[in-house]
């Protein structure tokens, strides 16, 4: 079967559960119930048939903060889920390299998938039976371990940028 984008693989005639699944969230009123309905059914069912859309930097991606430019213009559900792959080319390995880190930073090109995927093989050894059904519950559950395991934040009022380099009214008539 040849993988199609993500609304053909919905609508393609071999897969009739992503026909049923799409058609039956029609009827959902509520956006939240229609989001959580979307990501926990549709795209598991369309996946089998889907193709990811390719964006690529073919003049030397340099660093790839034009590959990072473009993933910041879809949706980040599009990114982390790997629906959205981001290619570049160099002929200096050490862009390359900063470029690959970039993408591993800011989870391109399924980097999150694949820190998912670790985060399932270490929950089966740890509480076998208690494994994500999909993707997407996968993806929550790694999201909810992260935040749960990340130090609370503290009560320091941190400096804004006016604290930090605007000049205060009384620098300002000293200066004169």
């Amino acid at each position: 079967m040849r993988k199609v984008t993500l609304k053909q693989a919905c609508q393609h005639p071999d897969n009739i559960l992503a026909q049923a699944t799409l058609l039956a969230g029609l009827a959902i009123d509520d956006p939240q119930e229609a989001r959580e309905w979307f990501f926990s059914r549709v795209l598991p069912a369309a996946w089998p048939t889907f193709e990811p859309l390719k964006v690529g930097d073919p003049a030397g991606c340099g660093s790839g903060v034009l590959l990072l430019a473009a993933a910041a213009c879809f949706p980040a559900w599009a990114v982390h889920l790997n629906c959205v792959i981001f290619q570049g080319i160099d002929i200096d390995p050490v862009s390359v390299r900063l470029a690959k880190i970039n993408c591993y930073l800011y989870g391109l090109n399924g980097y999150y998938l694949k820190f998912v995927d670790a985060l399932q093989t270490l929950h089966k050894v740890v509480s076998p039976g208690l494994e994500p059904h999909s993707l997407a519950d996968a993806y929550q559950q790694a999201t909810r371990l992260y935040k749960e395991s990340s130090p609370p934040s503290s009560s320091v009022a941190v400096p804004t940028f006016a604290d930090l380099f605007r000049l205060r009214s009384a620098e300002v008539e000293a200066d004169f």
